[in-house]
């Protein structure tokens, strides 16, 4: 375990009976709205396998049970770890307002996953995450 520390700034707010509400912070919900999907389940899966590997963990079952999802689902999470190291690094990074076209999703990622070769991986995928900004393709020696 890490000696990391977190610090987050929490207001509160008189609701109705006098109860304390949270109160709603605009800068740091929208900034965390904006995390695409699939860089949270490719977060989600490295983490699950970190757990995997320490022990923490006894198998996917397991996960399903704690995280309350189905075994088929937990499958489809963890699959993202068979992506290519480079891809898993782009879909980490990904920005929100690359996804407006819808090329990079989780359920077009299954298909990519299941490649056995990471060339191809690299093939189908990265023109969707190798664009730059301005809209142009990245350079080969990005990849």
């Amino acid at each position: 375990m890490s000696d990391a520390t977190m610090t987050f700034d929490i207001r509160f707010t008189r609701g109705r009976r006098g109860r304390k509400r949270l109160a709603e912070n605009t800068a740091t919900t929208s900034r965390l709205g904006s995390i695409p999907r699939v860089t949270k389940l490719m977060a989600l899966a490295i983490r699950w396998d970190g757990q995997l590997r320490r022990g923490e963990l006894k198998d996917c079952a397991a996960i399903a049970r704690v995280g309350n999802v189905t075994r088929a689902r937990v499958s489809q999470i963890m699959a993202l770890l068979n992506l290519a190291s480079d891809l898993q690094e782009a879909i980490l990074f990904l920005e929100a307002d690359r996804l407006r076209c819808g090329c990079v999703t989780e359920r077009k990622m299954r298909d990519v996953c299941a490649m056995p070769s990471w060339e191809r991986q690299r093939d189908a995928l990265g023109p969707a995450l190798t664009r730059t900004p301005a809209g142009g393709r990245a350079s080969e020696s990005a990849r």
